[in-house]
């Protein structure tokens, strides 16, 4: 709780910047020990990997009842070691899911399930929970007209000044192209 009785507000403010670098500092102690002890997991699993007969090795991780997805991400997380660390051998102040994410997981094997398996290859394999943010993003893209978007030369006014960050010419058509090549697919499906 702050002390409210001090009159002085820099006095205030210096306690509060203290605290909030004592946070900051705790999250990412935090991160960095979920991901050390997913490397660690995934050093074990590997281990115990090795030491299962084989084609044994899904059938000891349910016995254990180790998520099977769980336990290969931590393996190619202590795999690709290296990668999730500083020059200093320690571990990147990251969470477990973005270490994923920079490592490009989940790779399932290049077997052609889909025209954009190549191009967008850290998309596939996705479970229910990874559908929900994308879903939401794919539904704003289709309201867009909904939304009383401002006419192209507005927009166009709008980012010569400078207003639009992050909004560039290039990256608009790459998404109304792939927008169009998620429609040609629905559209190819035969309808049941």
């Amino acid at each position: 709780m702050l002390d409210r009785t001090n009159a002085d507000p820099t006095l205030a403010l210096d306690c509060l910047a203290r605290r909030i670098d004592a946070e900051l500092g705790a999250v990412a102690t935090a991160l960095c020990s979920a991901l050390a002890h997913a490397i660690a997991a995934g050093e074990l699993l590997i281990e115990a990997k090795a030491k299962v007969r084989h084609g044994q090795w899904l059938r000891w991780l349910a016995a254990h009842k180790f998520p099977q997805r769980t336990a290969t991400h931590y393996m190619e997380l202590a795999r690709r070691r290296d990668d999730l660390c500083d020059q200093n051998g320690k571990v990147l102040p990251i969470s477990v899911n973005k270490a994923l994410n920079m490592l490009k997981w989940p790779y399932y094997g290049s077997g052609g399930l889909h025209e954009f398996e190549n191009e967008y290859e850290p998309y596939r394999g996705w479970g229910c929970h990874a559908w929900g943010p994308f879903n939401e993003a794919l539904r704003t893209a289709m309201r867009i007209v909904d939304f009383g978007a401002p006419a192209p030369r507005l927009i166009a006014r709008a980012y010569r000044a400078g207003k639009t960050p992050g909004l560039e010419p290039v990256g608009l058509r790459k998404a109304a192209a792939l927008l169009i090549r998620y429609a040609d697919a629905i559209e190819a499906q035969p309808k049941k």
